[in-house]
Formats: C-alpha cells, sequence, structure tokens
C-alpha cells in the first residue's frame, strides 16, 4: 500500500489493528503497530515522489562519511 502511494490508508489501517490489540490487552502488539504507525508517518513527513503516476521505481541514497547507501525499490 504504501509504495502504492496509499500510506495514510496504510496508517489508518495501521491504527485500527492497534486499538484491536488494545482492546484484546495485547499491549505488545499494539505498541509495534504504534512504532509502525510512528516511522510510517515520519517517512510520510520527509519524502515525496516527483513524477508520473502509475508504475514507478523508487531509488534512495543517503551518503554519511565516505560510506553510501543505495536502496532500490521497484514496483511491478
Amino acid at each position: 500500500m504504501f509504495l502504492d502511494g496509499k500510506g495514510n490508508t496504510l496508517i489508518e489501517r495501521l491504527i485500527d489493528k492497534m486499538e484491536q490489540a488494545a482492546t484484546r490487552l495485547n499491549y505488545e502488539q499494539a505498541a509495534t503497530y504504534r512504532d509502525q504507525i510512528t516511522k510510517l508517518r515520519v517517512i510520510l513527513e520527509r519524502n515525496f515522489v516527483n513524477g508520473e503516476r502509475g508504475d514507478v521505481d523508487i531509488i534512495a541514497c543517503v551518503t554519511k562519511s565516505s560510506a553510501a547507501c543505495i536502496q532500490v525499490f521497484f514496483h511491478p
């Protein structure tokens, strides 16, 4: 869902799952969902997609000191 541009819908679903887990008193699972929600929100706030709609590939690059990390996501 995230790669389809439906990050907010994914967050809503995770919130529902978190609330259900908390209702079942499964607080560890609820905390896992909470952490996933927090991380997704950070990603959505800091990143953007520039380009056309439809099938896209995503390339991310981070450099620190003399090292670089490149991640490529292919979406069929």
